[in-house]
């Protein structure tokens, strides 16, 4: 197992100062190598599961459980700045829009966390022009996000998650900004990568195409786990 949510809640407080219960005793395992999506109508808690389980957000009550060097730790137990490496190093996150700085080009928004890591340069920069190749875009290394589709903005999005290793992908509806050809290669693109890296990936969306592609499907309704 490399990670586990053991009965999270969590609720957030609106402006009008009431209490949104959006999970509710969510419990689930996750094992290496899986590729997993989860899916709910809009306001089930998919995002709100996503950023409890990697690091984003701290729950309510219930323990998320990861296994880091072969001791499993509980995630909200560590230290802020130890939460942060693990967000780092453990986690690779890829969302609905790509986040990427516009003031860096592309070869150095994917280099960033590395570099961030404390690895050596020149490991860091063989590990991005290897990513961009492999992503497709090694010929828009120089560009800054601005100049580029937001097809090829994922796939930057998508290298730059990759960059540490991560031993979990962090997948926020990563095809929904995208039209109808550009999620067809991103979401290629993401089957090769799970397959060549052996990584664990999580996936939120309300893409059916990518959901049919999953090993496991999970379903959420109101913050409870429909199966598992």
């Amino acid at each position: 197992m490399i990670l586990k949510a053991d009965n999270i809640y969590k609720s957030y407080t609106t402006k009008n100062s009431e209490r949104t219960e959006v999970l509710r005793g969510l419990s689930i395992d996750i094992q290496q190598g899986e590729f997993i999506s989860i899916q709910g109508a809009s306001g089930s808690g998919k995002s709100t599961l996503l950023h409890c389980l990697g690091g984003l957000d701290k729950p309510d009550a219930g323990n998320i459980v990861i296994n880091l060097n072969s001791e499993m730790l509980n995630l909200y137990n560590l230290k802020d700045d130890h939460i942060s490496k693990v967000r780092n190093t453990f986690f690779g996150f890829v969302f609905q829009f790509h986040h990427l700085l516009p003031e860096f080009t592309t070869r150095e928004n994917v280099a960033m966390p590395a570099l961030i890591a404390g690895k050596s340069k020149k490991e860091v920069m063989e590990r991005t022009d290897y990513l961009l190749e492999r992503v497709g875009i090694a010929n828009k290394s120089d560009n800054k996000p601005q100049n580029m589709s937001g097809g090829e903005q994922q796939r930057v999005a998508i290298a730059r998650a990759l960059i540490n290793f991560p031993e979990i992908i962090i997948a926020d509806e990563p095809t929904g900004n995208l039209d109808s050809d550009n999620s067809a290669q991103v979401l290629d693109l993401i089957d090769e990568l799970i397959h060549e890296f052996k990584t664990t990936f999580i996936i939120a969306t309300h893409s059916q195409d990518i959901a049919q592609r999953a090993g496991k499907k999970i379903f959420i309704k109101n913050g409870v786990l429909l199966n598992q």
